[in-house]
């Protein structure tokens, strides 16, 4: 029963497995697989059958593989094929592969099926040169043509290279296959390829520039190579080759470079230096020697280089420096020429070359340590010194020797001092001998030093400043007392006059002693040191005695002197007798008195110009003291200051009445007062009056009557102490150089100022009295009161240029104040729109030109004209000024030239001025006004004209339409019209008349009163300055 069972299990599963393999699988008909290296196929469905008894494939690629266990066949590669790329490197094609399949059913039943195997193509395959070995090609000409192939003349140059990947007839980028040269050191060598079988190229080689011009030695070897364009790209491995030359001379050596070049250092020689290396090399492969031929730029220049080779061999050599140069260098670059020779050749060709030197030369400027000092001058009994400074020399130009530069002082009062060269030092001392009186007033110059090389043919300048204080002998002595009164008490002589007060004076500036003279014409009295002395009997008549004071050891040439009157009485009546004096003796005294006056006026007006005085203090107009009421107070010979002057300018008016009135007297609050001393001894002589004598001296119309006694108080004027300099000089000196734009064109009708002059006195309230004036000259005049220039230009249109030729724009220019004066030369010259710099800037201009004026370059700037920027607001202080400024520069030579605006920039940006003011490129206006502009002009006039013709006709003929409305109306409005009123009838039309009437008749009373005065000054020169310093005061208040 069990053995039966099983066999019916046995048969039923029989039955099972019978019918499920009832329905055998077969192979897809198409598979797609990528193309691999690898055995095992990569397809996109597996190649696999089952449920047959077996399955037959003939082909040379692939074969059936039947799994004995699980009854699968598989489609597989056959034993002597690696991969799928092995397929198409035999086939070159990647059309579908055709299998004809054969299945045997279990019951031997057999059908067939076409199974299509298509090739996904892949790179896979890296190209092959051959041969892969290096190759050596001998034979080869330098003179082969260039893009021809070596290949075509030289048989034996044979380069192939192959790629499997290769599939015919397919224009795909790993059907193409590159060659390239990557070593090859001189770019010698091309490398192109050529298709000639299946996958099989030729590799061409060729020359890319001549092999003649090039130095390639006896042989040249490069390195080849071979790379597919598939991706990814594919490359083969790299070939050698080398290329032999056959033995030919055709090439000069060449040098490494067309030109070298080397530099000296900035130094001084200490030893031989290397300068450059240079090599040369021959293209033939001959032996080269380099040798040195010829220097230029230099006297002897082979004496100062060598050349030579650190390694021995003569192709390469080393340029050096082997001696220093001379000083004086022409040029700051020297050629050093060489050339490169063959050796053992029969030509022995050669071939040149040049080393361009860059030598140092003078190309900085010295520079002088510190920029500045300070020196003071002192003077001891008469003798000036000072302690010398001295400036320390350096160069940034080393190889220079420091201490061969030149030395040169500039500046007011430089030709005192003495300059001396201490090896690399400059001393600055004052000249043995130095006055003051060569020194500029003030008490204080600056020096300007200048020091340049000596072997410099530019003379470039370092500067420095010494600012340089002295005593300064600018005022006259001074006496304790101008005035002195004294008597004689003892008649006998000698006799020592009694003086209210001693003769002394002293020196303000504080540098001088004080020697005293008598300076009257007289016999009677001697000045021993400061102690008057009466030598001599005389008469009784007092006498007036004027002593000089002068300055002794000031270290002026020309000391200053002051003088003092002391007025001399001898006592030998009482005061009562001088009260009946008879009148006869007052006019016999008063013509004494009148000798007197006129004799010490003379003396004064020769000593007046050489020897300035203070006002008040050293008049040398003398007036004899007059006999007073011995009851009059000292103090009422002072006056009242406002005391009416006269029309004709007089400052006093005395009259006497033939009775013996009181006199009254005027005189300006400025005389001085007669001290009570004085008073009391002159009352005691009846007989003498002072009134000619004063009238003479003060140039006044004052009356007098010699009959009886009179009441006089005593007058005495102010001589002229005024001096007077120009400060619109260049540096302030006695020379101005004004520049002027030639492309102005001056007008005639409004007034164009071509400069200006300007002086000042040495008190504030004289300015009002200078007045210029011009040397004779046709071609400028000048206004007397302002300072301006003018061009004498009646018709206009003219320019600086045709006004001004050679010396013609020289111009003298006098400033006179009173009696005093002084000079200017003006020269004006032409510059051009370049001549002038713009600088835009908020600062107040005349701090900017100072701040300019400080610069170190002899550069005096001078401001053209200021203008006020369009956007800058409504007050100038918070503007923006337009400054168009100029600048003249003064070599050590002395020649001088206005600068052009770059050369502006450049000395204006070593300044204080801010740098972001000052504009290099703002142009300056230049109005050419052409035919284009005024042909527009006519034709707006035309227009314009035409237009208003238009319009006047309009309204005429509305007015002839509606004449009658118009005139109906105008009548209406007269009938309604108050009667008898006027404009000029009212009050208030009344006072506007009056007070501009009034207004017009005050000018012209000026203008008159100033004439007069101008008038009264030319006929009277010694009129009381002051008096006339008050006038104008006056007619400025009104």
């Amino acid at each position: 029963r069990n053995q039966l069972t099983m066999i019916v299990s046995a048969l039923i599963l029989y039955s099972f497995f019978t019918l499920i393999q009832a329905e055998p699988i077969r192979f897809n008909g198409f598979y797609n697989c990528d193309e691999s290296l690898e055995k095992i196929l990569d397809c996109n469905d597996p190649l696999e059958a089952s449920g047959f008894k077996d399955i037959l494939l003939d082909n040379e690629f692939f074969k059936i593989n039947k799994n004995a266990d699980s009854g699968v066949f598989t489609i597989v590669l056959q034993d002597q094929v690696g991969s799928l790329s092995d397929i198409i490197d035999i086939k070159h094609e990647t059309n579908a592969i055709r299998l004809n399949v054969i299945y045997k059913s279990q019951d031997d039943t057999e059908t067939t099926q076409l199974v299509l195997i298509t090739i996904i193509e892949k790179n896979t395959r890296a190209p092959e040169i051959s041969p892969a070995e290096p190759s050596t090609y001998s034979g080869i000409s330098k003179l082969y043509p260039v893009n021809s192939p070596l290949e075509a003349i030289y048989d034996t140059i044979r380069v192939e290279t192959t790629d499997a990947d290769y599939v015919e007839n397919k224009p795909d980028k790993m059907n193409t296959v590159d060659c390239f040269v990557i070593d090859d050191p001189k770019d010698m060598i091309e490398c192109k390829t050529k298709l000639v079988e299946t996958g099989k190229y030729v590799v061409s080689l060729q020359f890319k520039q001549p092999a003649y011009t090039v130095n390639l030695g006896n042989a040249y070897t490069f390195t080849i190579q071979t790379k597919d364009q598939g991706e990814p790209s594919l490359s083969s491995k790299e070939k050698q080759i080398t290329l032999e030359f056959t033995k030919e001379n055709f090439a000069a050596p060449t040098f490494s470079e067309s030109f070298y070049t080397a530099e000296i250092p900035n130094q001084k020689f200490s030893g031989v230096i290397d300068l450059v290396e240079v090599s040369a090399d021959d293209n033939d492969g001959d032996k080269v020697e380099i040798s040195l031929v010829q220097v230029d730029g230099i006297d002897n220049g082979m004496e100062y280089f060598s050349i030579e080779s650190p390694t021995g061999d003569k192709a390469k050599m080393v340029l050096k420096w082997i001696k220093e140069l001379p000083k004086i260098r022409p040029s700051e670059q020297i050629q050093v020429h060489i050339q490169a020779t063959e050796i053992g050749t029969t030509e022995q060709r050669s071939s040149s070359s040049a080393v361009l030197v860059k030598v140092p030369i003078d190309s900085n400027s010295p520079i002088l340590v510190p920029d500045q000092l300070e020196a003071q001058i002192g003077s001891a009994n008469g003798v000036l010194s000072m302690d010398p400074v001295t400036f320390e020399v350096t160069d940034g130009d080393l190889w220079q020797d420091v201490g061969e530069f030149d030395v040169q002082l500039v500046g007011a009062g430089s030709e005192n001092f003495l300059s001396t060269r201490i090896e690399t030092a400059v001393k600055i001392s004052l000249k043995d001998g130095s006055v003051l009186d060569k020194f500029p007033d003030g008490g204080f110059t600056s020096i300007l030093v200048q020091v340049s090389n000596t072997n410099d043919p530019e003379k470039k300048t370092a500067t420095s400043l010494i600012y340089v204080s002295y005593p300064s002998d600018k005022l006259p002595p001074v006496f304790k007392q101008n005035e002195i009164s004294g008597t004689v008490d003892v008649l006998t002589v000698p006799a020592s006059v009694n003086l209210e007060a001693p003769i002394e004076a002293s020196d303000p500036d504080g540098i001088a002693s004080i020697r005293y003279m008598l300076i009257t014409e007289n016999d009677i009295f001697e000045l021993q040191g400061q102690e008057l002395v009466y030598i001599k009997e005389s008469d009784r008549d007092p006498k007036t005695v004027l002593v000089q004071a002068t300055e002794e050891h000031g270290g002026s040439e020309t000391p200053r002197t002051a003088i003092a009157k002391v007025f001399v009485s001898f006592l030998q009546t009482s005061t009562s007798t001088s009260s009946s004096t008879s009148t006869a003796s007052s006019s016999s005294s008063a013509s004494s008195s009148t000798e007197t006056s006129s004799s010490i006026t003379t003396e004064s007006t020769q000593t007046s110009d050489s020897s300035p005085t203070n006002t008040d203090s050293s008049t040398l107009d003398s007036t004899t003291p007059t006999s007073s009421d011995s009851t009059t107070p000292a103090s009422s010979t002072e006056t009242d200051s406002t005391t009416p002057t006269s029309s004709e300018g007089t400052d006093s008016t005395s009259a006497t009445s033939s009775e013996g009135t009181d006199s009254t007297t005027h005189t300006d609050s400025t005389m001085n007062t007669v001290s009570s001393t004085s008073v009391t001894t002159m009352s005691s002589t009846s007989d003498i009056t002072g009134t000619s004598a004063s009238s003479t001296s003060s140039g006044t119309d004052s009356g007098s009557s010699s009959t009886g006694s009179t009441a006089t108080e005593e007058t005495t004027t102010s001589g002229y102490g005024v001096q007077i300099k120009f400060l619109s000089g260049d540096y302030q000196l006695d020379q101005q150089y004004v520049p002027y734009p030639s492309f102005i064109v001056l007008e005639n009708s409004v007034p164009m100022s071509i400069a200006r002059v300007k002086a000042e006195c040495d008190t504030e309230e004289s300015n009002s009295l200078i007045r210029y004036s011009l040397e004779k000259t046709g071609n400028f005049f000048v206004d007397s009161y302002s300072g301006d220039i003018y061009a004498a230009n009646p018709n206009g249109g003219s320019t600086i240029g045709s006004i001004c030729s050679n010396d013609d724009c020289r111009i003298v220019a006098t400033a006179t104040a009173g009696a005093a004066s002084a000079s200017i030369t003006v020269y004006v010259e032409i510059i051009e729109e370049n001549n002038i710099l713009v600088i835009n800037s908020k600062v107040e201009p005349t701090t900017v030109l100072n701040q300019l004026n400080e610069n170190k370059n002899q550069t005096w700037f001078r401001l053209l004209n200021a203008q006020l920027k369009a956007d800058a607001g409504y007050y100038r202080d918070e503007a923006l000024n337009k400054l168009f400024i100029t600048g003249r520069l003064t070599d050590s030579d002395g020649n001088a030239r206005f600068l052009l605006r770059d050369e502006l920039v450049n000395v204006a940006s070593e300044t204080e001025v801010d740098q972001d003011s000052i504009s290099a490129t703002e142009d300056v206006f230049i109005n050419n006004r052409g035919g284009e502009e005024s042909g527009s002009n006519t034709a707006v006039v035309v227009l314009a004209v035409l237009l208003g013709l238009l319009v006047l006709g309009v309204v005429a003929a509305i007015l002839f339409l509606y004449r009658r409305p118009l005139l109906s109306r105008i009548k209406r409005t007269k009938a309604s019209e108050p009667a008898g009123r006027k404009l000029s009838d009212t009050h208030e039309d009344r006072n506007t008349y009056n007070d501009t009437k009034t207004q017009i008749g005050q000018q012209r009373g000026n203008i008159v009163l100033k004439e007069k005065i101008i008038q009264t000054r030319d006929e009277y020169p010694e009129t009381n300055v002051n008096q006339e310093i008050k006038i104008n005061q006056g007619l400025e208040s009104r």
